[in-house]
């Protein structure tokens, strides 16, 4: 009788403190610190309930997670109070993400809203985010229905202009200084990766919203952060479409990052556990090199589907090799020249980038592009990429 009694608490035990974890798991910024507790006070309940023979066991079993829970607890404080050089938030106007089954989430069509950045309680930028019919960014406003030429921008915020006004995306400008002789594209948006450049094609929405007869461009805007991206690693991307990789290194859809509930479970428990984080540090090579793969793969189908739509256009990459580990970036630079990608450094663009990088972003705060650097940048494109249809 006193061992089934025993193992019914043991196993009400079990299922209480699972049920915990998946509340935790998901609602929680720390779930390890309070699963930590929770699993100490278990066990120290059962040294206290126990025989004095394995006493000892849970005694040093407590020992251990609260050694554990302590650090972690450490860790989290340490990053909390530390002085972060980027003390800031962000404001948007109401909807102005929405869900999208392609794509995961992206901007509310047909909209206007205002975007206000704050760096140590002062303003930093408040500007306007324009949204058209088609959930783009504005370009400029023509007369014109149809082009010749058109020029597809992809990328993340730094495509689509995160924090500049409309009329200072480096989109907007090509167009601009092409004298709309080319009418652009905006398919960036904050948080975006190519895996979403990808969706945009794999679902066909790409011929639904270009308009045009003659010569198309593509120009994705790589960073460093988009291998992670790609791969599911960040937590706004949960919705994302997600892809797989083939033996002849191009990829599959395979639904979004969140179909399977356990794998997300898994995936929001290393976002939040910052033992992980330090001991376990995703720079890791056989990881890192796993996802550069994943990335080439997308983009080596992204470029096959554009071909197909477009066999005369061009796909180009402009790679930002100043964001990471110089490291990394070569791992990535050999893959992409591996498939005979079109590259552009933007060290090559913003030639004095490295001697004075504060002049091309927006604050000592904020490493996105300022309005110099896209103005720099849309000038290249159309003197550098453009020029060869003159």
């Amino acid at each position: 009788m006193k061992r089934n009694k025993i193992f019914i608490i043991n196993t009400i035990l079990i299922i209480l403190f699972c049920f915990l974890a998946i509340i935790l798991i998901n609602i929680s910024d720390m779930p390890i610190i309070w699963l930590g507790f929770s699993a100490a006070l278990i066990t120290i309940y059962k040294t206290i309930k126990s025989q004095k023979t394995i006493k000892a066991i849970w005694l040093n079993i407590s020992v251990f997670i609260l050694c554990v829970t302590f650090f972690e607890t450490f860790l989290h404080i340490k990053e909390f109070i530390q002085p972060l050089p980027n003390k800031s938030s962000f404001i948007y106007g109401d909807q102005y993400f929405v869900s999208h089954e392609a794509l995961g989430y992206a901007p509310k069509k047909n909209m206007q809203t205002q975007s206000k950045r704050y760096e140590n309680k002062k303003l930093a930028y408040n500007v306007t985010y324009t949204i058209d019919k088609k959930g783009l960014r504005i370009s400029p406003l023509t007369e014109k229905n149809t082009f010749n030429k058109c020029v597809l921008f992809f990328g993340g915020s730094f495509t689509y202009g995160e924090g500049v006004e409309d009329h200072e995306t480096m989109p907007y400008l090509v167009q601009d200084l092409s004298g709309n002789q080319y009418r652009s594209y905006n398919f960036g948006f904050h948080g975006f990766g190519p895996h979403q450049m990808l969706s945009y094609f794999h679902h066909h929405m790409v011929e639904e919203i270009v308009s045009c007869n003659e010569k198309v461009y593509l120009i994705y805007q790589f960073i460093m952060s988009h291998v992670r991206r790609a791969a599911g690693r960040e937590p706004w991307g949960e919705h994302g479409p997600k892809f797989i990789l083939r033996k002849d290194g191009m990829v599959n859809y395979a639904g979004h990052f969140d179909d399977n509930y356990f794998l997300l479970t898994l995936k929001r428990l290393s976002y939040k556990y910052l033992t992980y984080r330090n001991i376990k540090q995703y720079n890791k090579k056989g990881q890192l090199l796993e996802d550069i793969q994943l990335l080439v793969g997308i983009l080596k189908t992204t470029r096959h589907h554009f071909k197909s739509l477009y066999p005369n256009g061009e796909f180009h990459i402009i790679f930002w090799n100043v964001r990471g580990n110089p490291l990394n970036d070569k791992r990535v630079l050999e893959g992409l020249k591996k498939e005979h990608f079109k590259i552009h450094l933007i060290t090559s663009i913003l030639v004095d980038f490295n001697k004075d990088m504060k002049q091309y972003l927006m604050s000592q705060y904020d490493d996105h592009p300022n309005q110099m650097a896209y103005q720099t940048m849309a000038r290249y494109v159309v003197d550098k990429i453009l020029s060869k249809d003159k």
